[in-house]
């Protein structure tokens, strides 16, 4: 039987282990993301050379925090295609002094539109609805892991590039 002692020690070791857990997430150690100082450089590289100027409308830009309430976003982005049919990849940087990337991930229905820090941390995220026009908030746990996905594509693709 569980006597009251164990269930407080069961309760309080259940406690400090949650408290280790928190420790384990917190700022200062937070893990390794795919967005290497070699890779952001290429991408940089990428967008100064072949980026087109773009001004990403209002209610998307604002959505992840770009731009000031109400107006648009300037920046310049280099897209490229997915394998599957009606999807592609962009990146984009601000024409500014905003130094948050943003990662655009467009299929047919959606775009899922991801601002990061520059080594890679999810600052927001978001789902707009190209049919509805709505948008969509994301957890950002479930979008870092969409976006380090994201940032291993243009590693890959760069590998590739390399190759031939």
């Amino acid at each position: 039987m569980n006597s009251p002692a164990s269930v407080v020690m069961f309760a309080v070791s259940i406690l400090a282990l949650t408290s280790l857990h928190a420790q384990s997430l917190a700022p200062n150690t937070l893990p390794s993301f795919p967005l290497t100082p070699e890779l952001l450089g290429r991408l940089l590289d990428l967008v100064a050379r072949r980026g087109t100027d773009y001004e990403t409308p209002a209610l998307v830009s604002n959505a992840v925090g770009f731009g000031a309430t109400g107006h648009t976003w300037r920046n310049r982005q280099v897209n490229t295609p997915d394998s599957r049919p009606g999807c592609s990849h962009c990146f984009s940087i601000d024409r500014g002094g905003e130094k948050d990337l943003a990662i655009v991930f467009r299929t047919p229905n959606d775009m899922k539109i991801y601002r990061t820090e520059r080594n890679g941390k999810i600052v927001s995220a978001v789902i707009y609805d190209s049919k509805t026009r709505q948008i969509t908030m994301r957890d950002p746990v479930e979008a870092q892991a969409e976006v380090n996905a994201e940032f291993v594509f243009w590693a890959t693709a760069f590998r590739k590039a390399d190759a031939e």
